[in-house]
C-alpha cells in the first residue's frame, strides 16, 4: 500500500528540484506566509443537545454560558493577536469565531457580551497591525432560554462564523484581492436533539483570490465536520471539486478534524482525500519527524487541566506552482499563556510561509 505521507513528501522535493534556482530578493518578494487559527467558542455544545426538557435545557444552558463566560474570548484573542502580530502573515483563517448576545427571555438577545472577531481586530490595531476582514462565513445563528439565579431566565444568542482576514498595510503590488467566495458544503451533519428535533450542524468555506507581484494565487479555508469522519471526507471532496478545481498556486488551511498522523484510514479519510487529489501536507512535507499534534490543549473549562495533544486536525496543504519554506505550530506552549494563564484557544495554529512559483 502506497504511504501517502511520503509519497507526498516525494512530490514536494520533486517540484523543489525542478524548480529554477532565484534570488533571495526574488524569493523575499514572491513570499507568502499564511495562518490559521481555531479560535475556539469556549464550549462543545454538547450538554445542549442532550436535553429532553425544557428545565434540562435550560440547565445546560446555564452551565454551558458559564464556560463560555469564563473562558474569557476578549482576552484570549488577545493572545492570538500577538501571534499576528509576531508572524505578520498575508492571510489569517480563522474557524469558530462566536459572537454572544444574552437579552430578555422571551425576547431578542441583542446586548453583546463577547465578539471575538472584533476583540481580535481591535487587539491588532492596539498592536500596529492592521488587518480587514476578506470573507466571512456565518455557520451558526441560535438562540436559547438559560437561567441567571439572581434574576431568572434570560436569552443567549450565539452566532459562529469562519472567516479570513487580510492585511491592509501592504501596498496593491504586494497583496491585491481579486476575489472572495462562500459557501456551505452540501454534505450536512443532522442531530437529532430529543427536544428540539432535528438540528443541521453546517460548516463551509472561504476562498479568496489574490495577486502578488503579478502572481495569482487562492487561498482557501475551511471547518470540516467533527462527528462523523466519513462526512468530513465528503466535505474535502466539496472542496476539491470547488474552489479546488483550479489551476491557480492554492494553499487550503484549516481545521479539518480529520487526524494526520492516525493509522485509520477511516479516522484520517478527509487528510487522505485532499492528498489523493494532489495536495501536498505541509506539515509532513517539511517536518516529517515531528507528529505536529494541535489539539487538545486543555478541557473545556478554563479550570481543567491541561491535556496533553494527540491529534493532528489543523492542516495546511498546497498544490501547484506554490512551494512551501517553512511551517510552525502557534499558541502551544505555556509561555504562550495570557496574563490570566489562559490558553488562547484548545487549539493549536499554524503559520506556514511559501514561495510562489514563477
Amino acid at each position: 500500500m502506497l504511504n501517502l505521507r511520503f509519497a507526498a513528501t516525494l512530490i514536494l522535493c520533486a517540484v523543489t528540484a525542478l524548480s529554477p534556482p532565484t534570488s533571495q530578493a526574488a524569493e523575499k518578494d514572491r513570499g507568502l506566509t499564511v495562518m490559521t487559527f481555531n479560535m475556539d467558542g469556549g464550549t462543545n455544545f454538547g450538554r445542549i443537545f442532550l436535553a429532553q426538557t425544557f428545565p434540562q435545557l435550560v440547565a445546560a444552558d446555564s452551565l454551558t454560558y458559564a464556560e463560555i463566560v469564563a473562558s474569557n474570548i476578549p482576552e484570549r484573542a488577545t493572545g492570538i493577536a500577538d501571534q499576528i502580530a509576531s508572524a505578520e502573515p498575508d492571510l489569517v483563517a480563522l474557524q469558530e469565531v462566536f459572537t454572544y448576545s444574552v437579552g430578555p427571555f422571551p425576547g431578542t438577545a441583542t446586548t453583546v457580551t463577547a465578539d471575538a472577531l472584533q476583540s481580535l481586530l481591535d487587539a491588532l490595531e492596539q498592536r500596529g497591525q492592521r488587518y480587514v476582514v476578506a470573507g466571512l462565513l456565518t455557520n451558526l445563528d441560535a438562540t436559547v432560554p438559560a437561567l441567571d439565579p439572581a434574576t431568572g431566565l434570560f436569552s443567549v444568542r450565539a452566532v459562529e462564523h469562519d472567516a479570513v482576514l487580510v492585511r491592509r498595510d501592504l501596498p496593491v503590488s504586494q497583496l491585491k484581492i481579486a476575489d472572495v467566495q462562500v459557501e456551505h458544503f452540501a454534505a450536512t451533519a443532522t442531530f437529532n436533539s430529543p427536544l428540539l428535533g432535528p438540528i443541521k450542524l453546517i460548516r463551509g468555506w472561504i476562498a479568496v483570490d489574490a495577486r502578488k507581484r503579478g502572481k495569482n494565487y487562492r487561498f482557501v479555508t475551511a471547518h470540516l465536520d467533527s462527528n462523523s469522519p466519513l462526512l468530513a471526507a465528503a466535505q474535502a471532496r466539496e472542496l476539491v471539486t470547488g474552489p479546488g478545481d483550479t489551476s491557480l498556486p492554492l494553499v487550503v488551511a484549516g481545521d479539518f478534524n480529520s487526524d494526520a498522523e492516525s493509522a485509520n484510514p477511516v479516522v484520517n479519510a478527509a487528510w487522505r482525500t485532499m492528498l489523493e487529489a494532489g495536495f501536498v501536507d505541509v506539515w509532513s512535507a517539511i517536518r516529517p519527524s515531528d507528529p505536529g499534534y494541535t489539539w487538545p490543549l486543555h478541557g473545556e473549562a478554563p479550570y481543567t487541566p491541561v491535556e496533553t495533544p494527540n491529534v493532528r486536525i489543523d492542516l495546511v496543504f498546497a498544490r501547484g506552482k506554490i512551494r512551501p519554506v517553512d511551517i510552525s505550530l502557534i499558541a502551544h506552549t505555556l509561555s504562550d499563556l495570557t496574563p490570566s494563564g489562559l490558553w488562547p484557544s484548545d487549539h493549536a495554529g499554524l503559520a506556514a510561509t511559501f514561495v510562489l512559483e514563477p
